[in-house]
Order: structure tokens, then C-alpha cells, then sequence
């Protein structure tokens, strides 16, 4: 049997849809959570896009233990 795949995102706005809608359909891929969006309008998209649990700060994300993390924020964040 494979191991199951711990996954994290930091970022859930369009490109991290992008990847969650492929990656949910790998059978050992599970999301457990991500790292952003607070408004409103972000936390109606994540429960309906199952991201897994809202990570309140980088420790809480990586003291979950992912096996990947992606990230998935725009290019003039990543600075």
C-alpha cells in the first residue's frame, strides 16, 4: 500500500484551486490545511474547495508535518 501524501498550501486563491482540483484526485493525496485568506469571501471558497484546516501562523502550518508544502502566492510576494 502507498503512503498517503501530507499536503499544505500557503496561499488559496486561484492557482492554489488549481492544484487542489488535481491533486484531489490522486487516492493518497490528502490536504490537511493552509496558510492565508481571511476575508470572508476566501473562507465560503476554502470550505467549498476543502483546503483542510486554516493554519494560523508558519509553526502551527509546519508543526503539522506535511510531506509538501506548495506555495502558491503571487510573484511579487514571494520577496
Amino acid at each position: 500500500m502507498a503512503k498517503e501524501i501530507k499536503i499544505a498550501f500557503i496561499g488559496n486563491g486561484y492557482i492554489a484551486r488549481q492544484h487542489l482540483d488535481i491533486l484531489q484526485t490522486f487516492k493518497y493525496v490528502k490536504i490537511i490545511g493552509y496558510l492565508g485568506g481571511k476575508t470572508d469571501k476566501f473562507k465560503i471558497s476554502v470550505a467549498r474547495k476543502n483546503f483542510g484546516e486554516r493554519f494560523n501562523s508558519m509553526k502551527q502550518m509546519v508543526a503539522s508535518r506535511p510531506d509538501m508544502v506548495y506555495i502558491c502566492t503571487p510573484p511579487y510576494i514571494r520577496f
